[in-house]
């Protein structure tokens, strides 16, 4: 039987009920004996109904993609506003690919006009276990990571160079061992003239060609580091397996129409705070040593996702959180969001990462890492 014909006995039925559920109302308590055919009838309502929800709740998850990234990120829950900016501005995609029995979906994209975000999920055979291994004292000893052209996940459209490139896998929620979803940050230098990164009209490309699985000595690792004094990269204590080599390319263009609708700047006069940056001394054989210096801030852009701080100062770049001091965004309801360093310093500019989406309107200030308040423009 097909949905219509379900909706058609719906229908037949709709009257009978309404009366009898009226009568039961009044205290008319005679109901009619239920017929063979409408026992079956409620049973097809209950399972049209069962999977109406389903493809709700499916499609409802598919709306939801960077909400669940934000919350997993966060131990605040995310407020009214920042779910309904992530579930107005993403861009859903729904574009599968499946080669040799594994299957990799751009599921959607995000961006505030400066930086972007790009979810793709990917699903291997049933006896293939995707997650992250740790140790007993929560050490990671093996991870997955796919890799493409150039050694990267995502092609950076013509004429625009890289500033910020991160990419790792994370668990979708599905409670399954074979899936995880794989997250792509990027952030272009600014361009040249008034060409946007983000504008429909820009293609930028996914491209993935293995899926591999690194494993970590871990017991190397630490004997290492205990002998250096310093952390050791993992690169030359760890092995490298490939799960699968295929290739996987999509194409897509981030949409940045609303983007400068949740921007904001603060400033109207420049402010002064402080910086941190690293002096070489002695011979110059790679000895350092921290120190903060006096910074001139002269903007402050504050995006959903991002905040770009300008400022002046002659000198190597300098960082704006040190020693656990960070920038952080307060609301007006004195929730707080914070803006992480993510390595974007260039002569001029530091790009600072939004731990959870910003809704500007609902800033009272940003505090910078020194206890500078600066407080939104009127």
């Amino acid at each position: 039987m097909k949905e219509m014909d379900i909706l058609e006995m719906i229908g037949e039925a709709r009257a009978d009920y309404i009366l009898d559920a009226q009568s039961f109302q009044k205290g008319e308590h005679n109901m009619r004996k239920v017929s063979g055919k409408k026992v079956w009838l409620i049973a097809a309502m209950v399972v049209l109904a069962m999977t109406l929800m389903g493809c709700t709740v499916a499609y409802a998850y598919a709306q939801g993609w960077f909400t669940s990234l934000y919350s997993a990120q966060n131990e605040q829950p995310l407020s009214d506003s920042q779910i309904r900016y992530l579930d107005e501005t993403e861009q859903v995609m729904n574009q599968i690919q499946t080669q040799n029995g594994w299957s990799v979906e751009l599921h959607s994209a995000i961006t505030d006009g400066t930086k972007g975000l790009v979810i793709l999920g990917v699903t291997a055979p049933e006896d293939v276990n995707l997650a992250p291994v740790y140790g007993n004292d929560g050490t990671l000893i093996s991870r997955l990571d796919m890799v493409g052209q150039w050694d990267k996940p995502i092609v950076y459209p013509d004429g625009f160079e890289e500033d910020v490139i991160t990419w790792f896998f994370m668990d979708d929620g599905d409670g399954k061992t074979n899936t995880e979803n794989f997250v792509i940050e990027v952030q272009p230098k600014p361009g040249e003239g008034s060409r946007n990164p983000f504008d429909p009209n820009v293609e930028w490309k996914v491209v993935l060609t293995d899926v591999i699985r690194i494993t970590t000595d871990v017991d190397l690792l630490k004997e290492i580091s205990d002998e250096l004094g310093q952390y050791c990269y993992e690169g030359p204590v760890s092995t490298t397996e490939v799960l699968l080599d295929a290739d996987w390319e999509f194409s897509f263009s981030f949409r940045a129409e609303t983007a400068e609708e949740a921007s904001r700047e603060l400033l109207t006069a420049p402010v002064a705070t402080k910086g941190q940056v690293y002096k070489r001394y002695g011979d110059g054989d790679g000895e350092y040593e921290y120190v903060l210096e006096d910074i001139t801030v002269t903007s402050v852009k504050l995006n959903a996702l991002s905040a770009t701080i300008t400022y002046e100062f002659t000198g190597l770049y300098p960082a704006f959180e040190w020693d656990g001091n960070h920038v952080f965004a307060v609301m007006k309801d004195g929730t707080e969001i914070m803006l992480e360093d993510n390595w974007s310093r260039w002569d001029g500019y530091n790009v600072l990462k939004a731990r959870s989406p910003i809704v500007v309107d609902e800033v009272d200030h940003i505090r910078l890492a020194d206890g500078t308040l600066i407080y939104i423009a009127q």
